[in-house]
């Protein structure tokens, strides 16, 4: 059982992981959008698509796990045939 400091405390750290992150999505196999969370107002539309458009069809094989497409950085990951993938707010180097 969890005593209270520890519950505030991982409830702090999913709260700045939850801020950091700018766009997050879930997309199926096909590329359609299962679902898509954005925090901030300034996100495109398609950038989903686009994403996908990108990480499937890359040149070299499989895609790395940090991407830029036209100056936003996206970290993905593939789980179970899904791909999960976030935006972050700051825009880290890949």
């Amino acid at each position: 059982r969890l005593g209270p400091r520890l519950r505030l405390r991982l409830r702090l750290k999913s709260f700045w992981v939850i801020m950091a992150v700018n766009r997050f999505f879930i997309l199926s196999p096909r590329g359609d959008t299962i679902i898509s969370k954005q925090y901030r107002g300034d996100a495109e539309p398609g950038a989903a698509d686009a994403f996908f458009r990108t990480v499937k069809f890359w040149e070299e094989g499989d895609a790395p796990p940090v991407v830029e497409i036209g100056g936003t950085n996206y970290l993905y990951v593939k789980k179970g045939g899904l791909i999960l993938a976030v935006s972050p707010t700051l825009n880290p180097e890949p």
